[in-house]
C-alpha cells in the first residue's frame, strides 16, 4: 500500500471516530433543557474537534507503547516522508 493511501486512511479513521463520538454528546439537549441558548453548529464543530484530537492522540500514544494497538488508527504502518 502506498504513504499517500496510509495516511489518507490514518486521517480518516480518526475523523470517523470523532463524529462518531461528537453525535452521541447530549450536551446540546442538556443546555436546552435548562435554557442556555448555544449556537448548535459551534458547540458540535468544537466537540468533533476535541474528539478527534482526543482520539489521534490516544490512538498515537497507544501504538507506540502496545505493538499490537498498530491497527487503532486503519492501517499498522506509519507512512514515510
Amino acid at each position: 500500500m502506498s504513504d499517500h493511501i496510509i495516511s489518507i486512511i490514518r486521517t480518516v479513521v480518526p475523523a470517523l471516530i470523532g463524529l462518531l463520538w461528537a453525535q452521541l454528546t447530549p450536551i446540546l439537549e442538556w443546555a436546552s433543557n435548562v435554557g442556555i441558548n448555544v449556537d448548535r453548529a459551534a458547540v458540535e464543530a468544537l466537540i468533533l474537534s476535541a474528539v478527534i484530537g482526543a482520539w489521534y492522540t490516544l490512538a498515537r500514544w497507544l501504538e507506540n507503547r502496545f505493538p499490537w494497538f498498530k491497527w487503532i488508527n486503519g492501517v499498522a504502518k506509519q507512512p514515510t516522508y
